[in-house]
């Protein structure tokens, strides 16, 4: 299985009046979309999607391919987000407990400071 090489070009898109959004020329060469070719686009999280051409799905299909890199990288995304929210969990369940007298000295204080 041969992989198409990633570009290193990146390509500025906008979405314009009425949502159309123009893929410029480089990036249709880059990625072999000529005139008339069907595309497809499916979310991949907030913020991104991907495109792909019609036949390069159905090719990836009867081939057995899985989806591509991009869904295994949201994947691990997905998965390091998982491990920092535990993580971060996990501190705050740990932290020191205030206890209710610490909250009213402190609490003095910051009126005092302000003149109330």
């Amino acid at each position: 299985m041969t992989q198409t090489p990633r570009p290193t070009a990146s390509f500025v898109l906008s979405v314009k009046a009425k949502g159309r959004t123009v893929l410029p020329a480089g990036l249709r060469d880059a990625c072999g979309f000529g005139t008339g070719t069907t595309l497809r686009a499916r979310p991949i999280g907030a913020g991104s999607f991907v495109v792909e051409s019609q036949d390069a799905i159905l090719a990836r299909l009867r081939d057995g391919r899985p989806r591509d890199e991009v869904t295994e990288g949201v994947d691990d995304l997905i998965r390091w987000r998982q491990e920092t929210e535990a993580a971060r969990h996990t501190r705050l369940m740990e932290e020191p407990v205030v206890d209710e007298t610490m909250l009213d000295t402190r609490e003095a204080e910051l009126l005092a400071r302000i003149g109330s």
